[in-house]
């Protein structure tokens, strides 16, 4: 396994930091690749600068995650005040379809990419950590690396003011219009009755043009005030960022516990649109087949899996979901990445079955890239966490593609999915600065 170019094993340094607010780092060092993962509740990491790279290739996720295990069981660790946030770990994300990657703005992307960070910054609220991971101990004196630390003290030491108060300027909205959606949504409720798929989730794209450029770290700002409850996440890869805050948990493994959830139905945040949302059968037999289906990846891993009966209320800024969480208990040694391959891409995303789903958007939806993706981490023991990559944008100088879908099953209509996209694109519209009327 080569490391930053060698065979060595990796060493990585911790040592204490300032708080601060987590992007700081990526502006650190805005020439360096980048990553973020800011769970609800935390902890944070973000990291800049590439130790090693690893990258999906043809022998799919399990390839992948056989290179992580050896990577991250080798590294040596120095100075860690608290053993278990200094572990090291892989942070990156997968495809939502491997096999049809995007186009050429998804260029560096590819089917899936995890960094191990040369500098990583890890906070739990109350304390923060700096990890510096190099491939020999005596990089840990070379000018660049003593270089770059200098620059990440002063962006810690600025701590969390990095919201900029510069709006986006004047945009251009691109869009495809709404036909081809409403085609597509008229295809899939003519396969729900001829009996070939139960639900597909539609997704349409909008393609931004700003006046200046796009600023990725102060829509991460902005994400961190306006979605508290959410997964904030990044990657910037060849002077692009994947970026979002998602508030769906693809899944989390801790030891031998598994928990994942299904989220799925959806109304405005009003007290009309909630109650309408409790006495929906549409969106109760949508959600139904979610959780089913997530149960159904589960089995085979899970001894016992638990579940209420009856989905309750999410309410997120701007949407209300149902939601229903799900808990595994493992029966075998199963890695946090054979869950993600189990799960992905779940009803709420893709489509049931899945198989049909997935041949379906092939056929008449452009590449989504990473959008629906997987994002987040996982360390040498096979623990990690992954949130569904929604609510999310590709961000490259003074263009933007920001994404939103919508579930289509029996007694959809077009002109509601549509409403609902136009609801889920404002999330990322707002962290982007774009005025809306």
């Amino acid at each position: 396994m080569r490391i930053g170019g060698s065979r060595r094993r990796a060493t990585i340094v911790v040592m204490p930091a300032p708080l601060a607010a987590p992007e700081a780092m990526l502006g650190a060092l805005p020439a360096e690749p980048g990553v973020l993962w800011a769970p609800p509740g935390g902890p944070t990491f973000s990291g800049a600068g590439v130790a090693a790279r690893l990258d999906v290739g043809e022998s799919g996720v399990p390839a992948l995650r056989d290179r992580g295990r050896s990577l991250l069981a080798g590294a040596m660790v120095f100075g860690s005040p608290v053993e278990s946030l200094a572990v090291p770990r892989l942070i990156g994300g997968l495809a939502f379809d491997p096999r049809r990657r995007g186009d050429a703005r998804w260029r560096g992307f590819g089917a899936g990419t995890f960094i191990l960070p040369r500098w990583t910054y890890v906070s739990d609220g109350r304390s923060a950590w700096l990890l510096l991971a190099v491939a020999d101990p005596a990089q840990l004196r070379s000018a660049r690396v003593l270089g770059q630390c200098r620059l990440i003290e002063r962006a810690l030491a600025g701590g969390g003011a990095l919201e900029r108060a510069r709006r986006a300027g004047r945009v251009r909205l691109e869009s495809r219009g709404v036909e081809p959606f409403e085609r597509a949504v008229a295809g899939v409720l003519d396969g729900i009755r001829r009996g070939r798929h139960e639900k597909i989730v539609l997704a349409r794209r909008v393609g931004l043009r700003s006046f200046a450029p796009f600023d990725p770290i102060a829509a991460l700002a902005r994400l961190s005030f306006a979605q508290p409850r959410s997964f904030r996440f990044a990657l910037r890869l060849g002077g692009a960022t994947f970026l979002g805050a998602s508030p769906e948990r693809l899944v989390r493994k801790a030891g031998a516990l598994a928990e994942t959830e299904a989220l799925a139905g959806s109304s405005p945040p009003t007290p009309a649109g909630e109650r309408a949302l409790r006495s929906s059968k549409k969106d109760a037999d949508e959600h139904a087949l979610v959780v089913r289906a997530v149960r159904m990846a589960l089995a085979p891993h899970c001894r016992a899996i638990r579940a209420p009966a009856r989905p309750a209320i999410r309410s997120l800024p701007g949407i209300r979901h149902l939601w229903t969480p799900v808990r595994g208990a493992l029966r075998d040694t199963a890695h946090v990445l054979d869950l993600v391959a189990a799960l992905h891409p779940t009803p709420a995303v893709g489509g049931f079955p899945r198989g049909p789903a997935l041949r379906f958007l092939a056929r008449h939806e452009e590449p989504r890239g990473w959008y629906a993706g997987a994002f987040g981490w996982f360390d040498a023991s096979g623990d990690g966490e992954f949130a569904v990559a929604i609510r999310s944008g590709l961000v490259r100088g003074r263009r933007a593609d920001l994404w939103a879908g919508a579930g289509v099953v029996a007694g959809s209509m077009a002109s509601a999915e549509i409403d609902e996209i136009d609801r889920k694109l404002g999330t990322m519209l707002d962290a982007l600065g774009v005025e809306r009327s």
